[in-house]
């Protein structure tokens, strides 16, 4: 099935592009080629100006009539001089204007952080034959906060200064990391990357002893006020580095004066938001990073540059972590769960997917977008997973023999963002409700996988049908 994000007013939906494209006229599937060639296009001219943009960062949730909808940018860049929403249109008339400040309203008001530049590449489809009334919608966008770059020549332009601006087009060349040798006691560790494995740097100590210093550490220079201090931070490597400082030298009493590293040095410590790209970037490269490592990482970073909403939002992704062990003081059951149980249960969810299963939204957590109120923690993600989800986990455990693998997890995810959704239709009272109702249906109610049609018909015991998306009626 090919799939495509059509742009309805304020939102943008994942559908079937087949099906859509089946119900347009001629004109219509001209005019959507145009559209996506032009979008193509103008991606193709950015990334030839090493602005390489990644939409999904800039992916915003909002919940309308009760169901969760994505707005999704054309393209979007974050550079050192700020953030930009950028989007494409070769029709610019009442509906156009309409749509495009009905988005950007949407977004705002979605509490997405930090400044954003809101610009929109317009060139006129052949189509489109008059210019009557494009100067005045252009005038209306502006108004509202767009920068609209009218035809090819003042995209052209204004992407050649963004470029120049974020010193990313020297002569057509792309900037290269050196190979040099640092002191071992000059380098020091970033603060964010994931937490150490003590016993794999105590058996990376012993390779090295035996077989020598293969490897590299990549660094940056760090600065303070300006200046540079003569040191280097770690942002990959750390692993090698602790083992050679703790372990190599100070347990084991080798010499190893220096290691060779990699240095960027366009990013220095003082630029703390590419240099935690940069972390995450080249760590997810090399050995994979799970959701937790990501989850420690913003974290670390967020209370490093006092950046409350954030800290707490990831403090309570943690927490879902945390909670799972047996000796939690917010652990009601007192049993030791899979550490990834509640955070599959309550952590961010892409409920827009036509998917029954509903995968987790990694990309917010990746990114460090996800935001979560203390509001819906104190009156949604705590009391359902002390009073729901601990106790139907822990009877799931005992039963679990009886029933399909997996049920349980969706059930419960679907449980919270029911509650999510519609607090007041379904209250901490019903969803706990729900779930009693949920164990007695005995093993011929009971779905053996997840699928459309044992789903619906799971949700209709409990007098609730469901919908598109899977959303309740």
């Amino acid at each position: 099935m090919s799939k495509v994000v059509v742009k309805r007013k304020g939102a943008s939906v994942i559908i079937d592009r087949d099906e859509v494209m089946k119900n347009f006229s001629n004109e219509q599937k001209n005019r959507t080629d145009k559209g996506k060639r032009f979008e193509n296009k103008i991606d193709d001219m950015l990334v030839k100006h090493q602005l390489v943009c990644e939409k999904h960062k800039a992916t915003v949730s909002v919940i309308e009539d009760g169901v969760l909808r994505k707005i999704v940018p054309d393209h979007f860049y974050q550079g050192a001089f700020g953030k930009f929403w950028i989007e494409d249109t070769i029709i610019l008339d009442e509906t156009h204007a309409d749509r495009l400040n009905q988005k950007k309203k949407r977004v705002e008001q979605s509490g997405k952080k930090g400044k954003m530049n809101y610009v929109i590449f317009f060139d006129k489809n052949t189509d489109q034959k008059s210019r009557k009334n494009v100067d005045r919608y252009i005038t209306i966008l502006k108004s509202k906060g767009w920068i609209v770059c009218d035809g090819m020549q003042e995209i052209k332009e204004y992407i050649e200064t963004l470029s120049m601006i974020e010193g990313k087009h020297k002569n057509g060349k792309i900037q290269a990391a050196k190979s040099i040798m640092i002191p071992v006691d000059k380098i020091k560790f970033h603060e964010s990357n994931r937490n150490l494995d003590h016993e794999r740097c105590r058996d990376l100590a012993k390779k090295i002893i035996k077989n020598g210093f293969t490897s590299q550490i990549n660094v940056v220079p760090e600065y303070k006020n300006g200046k540079p201090t003569g040191y280097f931070i770690a942002y990959d490597g750390n692993h090698r580095l602790y083992a050679v400082q703790e372990f190599v030298i100070k347990l084991y009493g080798q010499i190893i004066d220096q290691l060779p590293c990699i240095l960027v040095d366009w990013i220095n410590s003082e630029m703390p938001i590419e240099l935690h790209n940069l972390l995450i970037e080249h760590n997810t490269n090399s050995k994979k990073w799970g959701m937790p490592d990501y989850v420690d990482s913003h974290l670390k970073e967020s209370k490093k540059h006092r950046q409350k909403s954030k800290a707490y939002s990831f403090s309570k992704l943690k927490w879902l972590y945390d909670v799972t062990a047996e000796n939690h003081p917010d652990n009601v059951t007192g049993i030791k769960y899979n550490k990834t149980k509640f955070y599959y249960h309550c952590g961010p969810v892409n409920f827009d997917s036509d998917k029954v299963g509903k995968t987790n939204d990694q990309n917010v957590v990746k990114e460090g977008t996800y935001r979560l109120s203390q509001k819906e923690f104190d009156t949604m993600m705590k009391p359902f997973v002390q009073e729901v989800a601990m106790p139907f986990v822990a009877w799931w455990d005992e039963n679990r023999s009886k029933y399909t693998s997996g049920i349980c997890n969706v059930f419960l995810k679907y449980l919270y963002n029911y509650m999510k959704a519609d607090p007041k239709k379904y209250s901490l009272k019903r969803v706990k409700g729900i779930a009693e109702e949920f164990k007695n249906l005995g093993t011929d109610k009971m779905p053996t996988k997840v699928d459309d049609k044992q789903w619906r018909a799971l949700w209709k015991n409990f007098g609730i049908t469901i919908g598109k998306n899977f959303q309740p009626v």
